[in-house]
């Protein structure tokens, strides 16, 4: 649970501003793709565990035409929340406090470093819309990944 609290914290911090400043400028966004993208996740993740992950969200922003670039999003915050996961259950039986099994890339500051550009190209500057946006995104991903 330690390892979650800082996205816990975040998403009810960005999901408590009204949904309403969403706006259009995601209308592509939608609950099926988040669907696509945690069964994606789970798949790369059962073949090549989280070193694929990595490898998949990276190169997803790498070769993904930045107006696609919220597909990488949601690819990212599922795995994100997955290497979260792990760590803290691995953490437990290990023993092992789960901050230091956390893949670096997966990190919270890691995260929003990659995240953050993505929401600005969009034209979220405004601090409310992008916090309203992003807690939308990622309680959906985290309820998804709850049901898998």
């Amino acid at each position: 649970m330690n390892m979650l609290k800082p996205w816990i914290l975040a998403a009810a911090l960005f999901g408590s501003v009204s949904l309403a400043y969403a706006g259009p400028r995601l209308a592509h966004d939608s609950h099926q793709a988040r669907q696509t993208a945690v069964k994606q996740v789970m798949a790369v993740y059962g073949q090549n565990g989280m070193a694929g992950l990595e490898d998949l969200v990276r190169r997803c922003y790498r070769q993904t035409a930045a107006r696609n670039h919220l597909k990488c999003v949601h690819l990212d915050l599922a795995s994100s929340l997955l290497d979260s996961q792990m760590a803290r259950l691995i953490g437990q039986q290990a023993d092992i406090p789960p901050e230091q099994l956390v893949r670096p890339y997966f990190n919270l500051e890691q995260a929003s470093q990659r995240i953050g550009p993505v929401f600005d190209r969009f034209g979220y500057t405004d601090n409310g819309e992008f916090q309203a946006v992003f807690g939308r995104i990622f309680v959906d991903i985290q309820n998804i990944m709850a049901q898998q």
